[in-house]
């Protein structure tokens, strides 16, 4: 499967421009709403926010399923300063270090929106001996880019204890493909979900099973999807991997997570997952006789087609001509009286259990043979 790269970074450009933090996802939601919709998918929205895209599969009954979210960390205002500047309270749990000389955008509740920068309460090392100190919500503030020197002048500009502090995630794609960006997590796991469908839409594809895709909304603050539809028998999160010097994945790599710090994760899902990837990594790296490529996975050879074609037609053309006997025959019954269709009630059944008898034989002899 060759993704539409084009689409998926553009989804992805899409989904960091609107600013996501837990609890103010609305706008995102909705963008991703109409991206499934216009790929014609259904989106249902649940009553926390979260989504839910469906992708009907030729076997309705079995559902697996696939989660990403499209919150991110951010900041809260948590008071105002008699000098005008904004103190502010975490959501999710940010490194404060990294968040020294950030951009942000203030969000006030009535859709006003504001610029500003986070700045250390002692930035100065020729001022201040406590420059370095480790970065913390006491010693770390949001100057407005706005001509204000005292809370009122701030509170005349609409913002108020409780509006959202949304950091720039800076977002690059360099001309060798690399992506940088603060909230990749997990913004582009949802792109790339979203392109799978893209996918899937172009060509006309519909899975084995019906496929349903989750959008979270709470990850960052812990409780995530806090409910998922109970038809669903299999659920996989495609989220970030973590890098560590004793761990075995780069920023290269596709990773299997067996645990997080909330503890381990299904232990049969993520076995098929193991011995799925052993088995590509040798057919498509490593096999010198069968020699697949990716493409050859979904090649279309005309000469399995036309063959396909000729075994198949007849069949089809069978069981038309079956289902159109079928019709005929209950037009004309019902056509002859109330005793023949009294006595067609009472054959058809009898019928039945002969056919289910032969069809039965025949298909455990063609197994055999």
């Amino acid at each position: 499967m060759n993704l539409n790269m084009e689409f998926v970074l553009q989804t992805l450009q899409e989904l960091m421009a609107i600013d996501s933090p837990s609890g103010y996802t609305s706008a995102v939601m909705e963008k991703v709403e109409r991206i499934a919709e216009d790929l014609g998918y259904g989106f249902e929205m649940t009553h926390k926010g979260n989504g839910i895209i469906t992708v009907p599969g030729l076997d309705p009954e079995y559902v697996v399923g696939f989660c990403a979210h499209v919150d991110t960390l951010g900041l809260m205002v948590r008071s105002i300063t008699d000098k005008g500047s904004l103190r502010f309270t975490k959501i999710g749990g940010p490194v404060l270090t990294t968040y020294d000389s950030e951009l942000v955008r203030v969000h006030t509740r009535d859709g006003r929106v504001y610029d500003g920068t986070v700045y250390s309460t002692k930035p100065a090392k020729h001022v201040f001996k406590e420059c370095e100190d480790q970065r913390t919500e006491e010693n770390l503030e949001v100057r407005l880019d706005e001509d204000v020197t005292s809370k009122q002048d701030v509170l005349d500009l609409g913002i108020q204890v409780g509006d959202y502090i949304c950091l720039d995630p800076k977002l690059v794609i360099t001309p060798s493909g690399f992506i940088k960006s603060r909230f990749l997590d997990d913004k582009l796991s949802v792109a790339i979900l979203l392109g799978v469908l893209e996918y899937f839409s172009n060509h006309h594809l519909i899975p084995s099973h019906t496929v349903k895709i989750l959008i979270s909304t709470y990850e960052e603050v812990g409780h995530g999807m806090g409910w998922i539809p109970s038809d669903i028998q299999e659920l996989i999160a495609v989220d970030m991997g973590c890098i560590g010097d004793d761990l075995t994945c780069t920023e290269k790599m596709v990773s299997i997570c067996a645990k997080d710090s909330s503890g381990p994760y299904d232990y049969d899902i993520t076995s098929r997952l193991a011995e799925l990837a052993f088995v590509l990594i040798y057919v498509f790296l490593y096999d010198k006789k069968l020699r697949l490529r990716p493409r050859d996975v979904f090649a279309l050879q005309k000469t399995f087609f036309f063959d396909y074609l000729r075994a198949g037609l007849p069949l089809v053309g069978s069981g038309g001509s079956w289902g159109v006997a079928m019709f005929l025959q209950t037009a004309i019954i019902g056509r002859l009286g109330a005793a023949a269709i009294g006595a067609n009630a009472v054959s058809a059944p009898v019928f039945q259990v002969v056919s289910v008898l032969y069809t039965s034989s025949s298909s455990a002899s063609s197994v055999l043979i």
